[in-house]
């Protein structure tokens, strides 16, 4: 039989671990909710901006609206999070969901019933080139590439985007 001493210097460890656990993540929740509640009821310094694509992808939208849109939705500055999801057995799913939720594509073609998304475009500008923007680009591509959704990048261009539009029409067929 085992004997109660023993017992009890094992047991007690182990709830007062237990205990202090608790008391620790009801701190961090409540200090979660105080910075919430400041967040909310706070008075940020906000404005609207006067633009919601840059006057490049604006050009861009025109000409691709001018081909698509009959038979196809396209949404402009579209986040990543809305149109991949984590999967459930993904062991840290909930930070690579904060991760993705930061990313903003540039258009997203979808179809017109279904709204599913059926490709991604990316309107390079002289910003990616830079060590970071390759690396945030090469990630994405990667995302859209495990969720099956084809990808085309194109550099702006201020003459013609005739080429890029018949790489985008055959994505699409």
């Amino acid at each position: 039989m085992i004997d109660i001493k023993y017992l009890l210097f094992v047991l007690v460890p182990i709830i007062a671990f237990l205990f202090a656990w608790l008391v620790i993540e009801r701190i961090k929740r409540e200090n979660l909710e105080e910075k919430m509640a400041r967040i909310i009821s706070g008075n940020d310094r906000v404005e609207a901006k006067t633009y919601l694509m840059t006057p490049s992808e604006q050009r861009f939208f025109e000409e691709i609206q001018k081909v698509f849109k009959e038979k196809y939705l396209i949404f402009s500055q579209v986040s990543l999070a809305a149109i991949i999801n984590i999967k459930e057995n993904q062991l840290d799913r909930f930070e690579r969901r904060n991760i993705i939720n930061k990313f903003y594509l540039d258009f997203v073609i979808c179809d017109k019933k279904s709204t599913k998304s059926l490709l991604v475009i990316e309107l390079n500008d002289k910003t990616h080139i830079l060590s970071s923007r390759k690396e945030r680009d090469t990630y994405i591509k990667s995302l859209l590439d495990s969720s099956k959704i084809p990808f085309y990048a194109c550099t702006v261009n201020t003459e013609s985007y005739q080429g890029d539009i018949e790489g985008i029409k055959k994505l699409l067929i």
